[in-house]
């Protein structure tokens, strides 16, 4: 005998099906439309973010051109100049230290003109004028460098005043605790000030994510216009520096700096002298900021191109 054939059980409505399709086709539909939304938004933002770079590379090609013969025709000055050009290599080492001074060491330049100045046969209300001057876009560059620096980093005072030192011999001008790495979230502590064991500024009890640097002046030259330092860093990782610098208004923080262990650097800068007293400023900073001038201002061209940050766009050194 032949079994008969069952009769089907779905009882869903037909009209039930049809919506069903219906909404199934206006979901894939919806979801094509999200997609390709997507990812005409990122087509946008490559091409946007590809002309950019295409443009910043012309203009960093331009500029880069433009710097070397400048560059060139300033350095001739130095080169082919003798003592009788006083003029002109002062006037060419104020353009140099105005627009070279984030990439070149110029401190021995500086310090070769200064000993020009002083042993030429001008007079010496010539030569004092051109100290002055040399004196003048130092600490403008200084200061320029110094405020670069203060924002992804640290820069604190000291002073020293030459009655004191000459009573004690040494004196200790900046004692500071900074954060060991960039990321940590720990102010800088003046250990010069307080009355608590961290104080005195002891290297064997430096707390832990933290750095201890000590500047102290050792002597000092009224007319040369510069001091003998000593200056130490320690941390609780057992790392000791100590170093013995000459430190004049030549020295520049962003190229003239000493590096630390966690990438990280600091610099020692004069900012006054006179017969009384001498002030100091200490910049702790990340190595990544070290002999850099647009870097900043690139990542938020960057940053406002590509919204989405970090996570889509790896920033990039422009020097």
């Amino acid at each position: 005998m032949i079994a008969e054939e069952q009769p089907s059980k779905d009882k869903t409505p037909a009209w039930l099906k049809a919506l069903g399709g219906f909404l199934a086709s206006v979901a894939l539909a919806f979801l094509g439309l999200l997609t390709s939304n997507y990812l005409q938004q990122k087509e946008a933002r490559d091409a946007k973010l590809k002309l950019y770079t295409e443009l910043m590379s012309k203009r960093e090609e331009s500029d880069t051109t433009i710097r070397e013969q400048m560059l060139s025709l300033m350095m001739k000055t130095f080169l082919t100049g003798t003592n009788d050009d006083l003029e002109q290599e002062v006037l060419g080492l104020e353009l140099l230290a105005r627009n070279f001074h984030e990439s070149i060491e110029l401190s021995p330049l500086f310090r070769h003109v200064m000993k020009q100045i002083a042993e030429s046969s001008n007079s010496l209300a010539k030569k004092t004028e051109y100290k002055d001057r040399l004196e003048a876009v130092a600490k403008d560059v200084t200061a320029k460098q110094l405020e670069v620096l203060q924002e992804p980093g640290f820069v604190v005072s000291g002073s020293i005043d030459f009655a004191n030192l000459a009573e004690s011999g040494s004196r200790d001008v900046i004692c500071y605790y900074f954060p060991l790495h960039s990321e940590d979230p720990v102010p800088g502590t003046n250990c010069l000030t307080g009355n608590d064991a961290q104080a005195a500024g002891d290297a064997t009890k430096i707390p832990e994510n933290q750095r201890l640097i000590r500047v102290e002046v050792l002597s000092m030259d009224l007319k040369k216009k510069h001091l003998q330092l000593r200056l130490m860093s320690d941390t609780n990782e057992n790392e000791h520096i100590e170093i013995d610098p000459t430190l004049d208004f030549f020295d520049f923080p962003m190229v003239s700096n000493v590096h630390l262990s966690h990438s990280q650097r600091f610099a020692v800068s004069l900012v006054d002298f006179d017969d009384g007293n001498a002030e100091l400023e200490l910049a702790y900073f990340p190595a990544s900021h070290a002999s850099l001038r647009d870097k900043p201002y690139f990542d938020e061209l960057v940053h406002d191109l590509v919204p989405s940050g970090p996570a889509e766009v790896t920033k990039t050194n422009s020097h």
